[in-house]
């Protein structure tokens, strides 16, 4: 029984680590288009010969001005508020090469919905492939021994398999039809290919209770995707291919053997003013979100369950590199605005099949002496 707890706990982990995703504009795309993952369910198979499967569905609606960290109430009041829709359909695919080393390939598919206008409301369209993801990760320590606690390190690569120049007909002022390119916050994919590094970790405190967390960082070498924007200034005439960040952190508690969790803990998500690698020109919507999210799972024989629902707290657009320049040249404040949403929805199904069972994991959890408690 105590053995079942321990695996039902670290599985159960593997789906409160598992995903996160920017509710608005500001995160664009990739982790894919206002969307991302912190490592995967896949991942945490701990058995030599696993495969895993995922679907995961999550759905946002942005509509919330923000410039800064102040809401723009009017914008809503007076309904000139853009409004985007977004819809991810994710499969993940996942495999334990041994107990500790494991891939994971997702394959992201987006529809997407733009409303904006002021006088006459316009709507555009866009969905399709999204930019596919593969990464390989590895335990740090061998789960024989490192019962209470582990952290994983993954590697991976970001495809630029997903649309960045994705059409619709915009409505135009004079009322004729204009073709050009969708938002960048509603394109399938941004364009570039770029790198990704994943940790994520977890600590047993009892038998029933857990602390997990993770970290994501895309880096995207690419400064401009060459896909023009029609926007006014000069240096926001073409998209920027940015990185993007994010952080998790919780508590999971399970229901004896019930299969039952519930899950309560923060999440960070970031778009920087600032890349990495490569420059940082051309138009982006840089800026973070602070959620509190609650979640719940069920884990029954080679099935698991998760709904979470992260609910933002802070929303903060912050300045851009060209508002920066702009701002130097012309001795005016510049700060531009973004869309956020108030919660995002999201629901995941696992499926796992192969390897050997959780045999090589003998160690009873009361024989080990007990870690203290995270400050």
């Amino acid at each position: 029984m105590k053995r079942l707890l321990l695996v039902s706990a670290i599985l159960l982990f593997s789906m409160a680590a598992s995903n996160i995703f920017a509710q608005g504009c500001v995160a664009i795309r990739g982790f894919s288009t206002c969307s991302g993952e912190l490592a995967n369910r896949s991942t945490a198979g701990f058995q030599k010969g696993q495969w895993s499967i995922s679907g995961n569905f999550r759905h946002f609606k942005s509509f919330r001005h923000f410039v800064g960290t102040e809401e723009q109430v009017e914008r809503v009041e007076e309904h000139t508020n853009v409004i985007n829709r977004s819809s991810f359909y994710d499969l993940s695919i996942g495999y334990s090469f041994t107990d500790r080393l494991f891939g994971t390939l997702i394959i992201p598919y987006v529809d997407h919905s733009r409303e904006s206008g002021r006088d006459e409301r316009s709507k555009v369209y866009s969905q399709g492939l999204g930019d596919i993801r593969a990464s390989v990760g590895y335990w740090l320590f061998d789960f024989n021994k490192q019962v209470r606690s582990n952290l994983s390190i993954s590697l991976g690569i970001k495809t630029n398999s997903g649309k960045s120049d994705f059409t619709d007909v915009h409505a135009h002022r004079d009322g004729r039809p204009d073709e050009r390119p969708v938002d960048q916050s509603i394109q399938p994919g941004d364009g570039g290919v770029g790198f990704t590094f994943e940790l994520q970790g977890y600590h047993l405190i009892t038998n029933n209770l857990f602390v997990t967390g993770g970290f994501y960082y895309l880096v995207n070498p690419r400064e401009m995707n060459g896909v023009p924007t029609y926007r006014s200034r000069e240096t926001e005439a073409i998209m920027s291919v940015p990185d993007q960040l994010a952080g998790r952190a919780g508590l999971t508690y399970i229901f004896g053997t019930s299969g039952f969790g519930v899950y309560g803990g923060g999440r960070y998500e970031c778009v920087p003013v600032y890349d990495l690698i490569g420059g940082s020109g051309g138009f982006r919507r840089p800026g973070y979100v602070l959620s509190a999210e609650p979640g719940l799972s069920y884990t029954r024989n080679k099935f698991q369950v998760n709904v979470d629902v992260p609910i933002a707290l802070v929303r903060n657009r912050t300045q851009s590199f060209p508002d920066m320049q702009t701002e130097a040249m012309t001795g005016e404040s510049q700060h531009g605005d973004a869309a956020f949403a108030d919660y995002l929805v999201s629901v995941g199904v696992t499926y796992r099949f192969g390897g050997k069972g959780h045999a090589n994991m003998p160690v009873d959890v009361d024989e080990i002496e007990p870690t203290a408690p995270i400050n």
